[in-house]
């Protein structure tokens, strides 16, 4: 990125100083009118690229800036992002083998099965098919829907909890919440990967599991009679999760969005008001929307498109995700 900052110019990457990284570092030009005045104001004030005298390179300079399509890395936003994406690699972890000393995305390549179906989650009730197609594209899909779950659902499947929040206690460790592992297992299972880790979690029942913890926590010290336990399932099977009215995502604001909820694991209010829309096809839409500030959902945008962004083997399954983006932003509420 820095790179094409630098290009059609003879500046050399010794000009790229501490202070001009620190400037622009998270800022996202392209989307933001306030990212970009401040960069202009900078530029003309010599604060960023100082050892540049010649006005026609700066203007250059600017220019190159003002199309970063991103937002602008460093190796500060890249180590923060690395907590986010920590506890998320140790979810995925658990559908592979652990004897087997593999990355995530080998391990998981391994044991694929191209299914006689494609599956895109666009929300927690709305899942769509298709017939499959090119299998390395088919793969890359799954393969990311399993990275959205894991941003959405960390907080619950693991120790780490999000930012504490300012005018708020420290969120609480929530644990291990045995309904979603099992959402895991049967969604790597429907996906494809046909790892036997992902089987035994998708065979699981979260709701006897939901329950024997519940009593006991409720009477602790007592055994947990099976009558009690088929009585709490019974209640769990009647009950649904209500469908949340679909709100239109917001990747820009009229509000200034601070620098450090630009990067990194997030803030626990952001992780609330976010989680709703961290499926693959809003995560992939070409929404190139442009205001004032950008929002959180924008900075969890951009991190996904930087790890999970589409390679010449995804063409296929970018495509299709593409043309029901378009429909999954377009029938949003307002």
């Amino acid at each position: 990125m820095w790179d094409q900052i630098l290009q059609d110019t003879r500046v050399s990457r010794a000009a790229i100083d501490t202070i001009t990284v620190q400037r622009l570092e998270s800022l996202a030009p392209s989307a933001s009118a306030e990212d970009m005045r401040q960069i202009t104001e900078w530029m003309h004030c010599k604060e960023i690229f100082p050892d540049v005298s010649e006005l026609v390179t700066r203007d250059v300079l600017l220019r190159n800036i003002a199309a970063v399509p991103c937002m602008i890395p460093s190796l500060r936003t890249l180590f923060e992002n690395l907590k986010y994406l920590e506890p998320c690699c140790t979810i995925l972890r658990n559908l592979l083998d652990p004897k087997k000393k593999r990355t995530i995305r080998a391990g998981l390549a391994s044991c694929y099965k191209h299914p006689a179906r494609v599956c895109v989650d666009f929300d927690e009730h709305d899942t769509r098919f298709r017939s499959p197609g090119a299998v390395d594209g088919d793969r890359w899909l799954a393969y990311a829907q399993l990275w959205a779950y894991c941003l959405r659902h960390f907080p619950d499947m693991t120790a780490v909890a999000p930012r504490k929040e300012r005018s708020k206690e420290k969120p609480a460790v929530k644990g291990s919440n045995p309904a979603l592992w099992h959402g895991l297992g049967k969604l790597a299972v429907s996906l494809g990967f046909q790892s036997q880790a992902a089987i035994d979690l998708a065979s699981k029942d979260p709701d006897r599991e939901l329950a024997s913890q519940f009593l006991r926590h409720a009477r602790p010290g007592s055994q947990a009679e099976n009558g009690c336990i088929e009585d709490i399932t019974k209640i769990l099977d009647r009950m649904r999760q209500d469908r949340s009215e679909r709100h239109q995502p917001e990747t820009t604001s009229a509000n200034p969005l601070a620098l450090e909820r630009r990067c990194g694991r997030p803030f626990e209010d952001d992780h609330v008001r976010d989680e709703r829309h961290l499926f693959v096809p809003f995560l992939w839409a070409d929404v190139r929307a442009s205001g004032s500030n950008i929002t959180t959902l924008f900075v969890k945008r951009d991190l996904f498109s930087a790890c999970l962004g589409l390679g010449p083997g995804e063409v296929i399954a970018a495509l299709f995700v593409y043309i029901y983006s378009v429909a999954y932003v377009s029938q949003a509420s307002p």
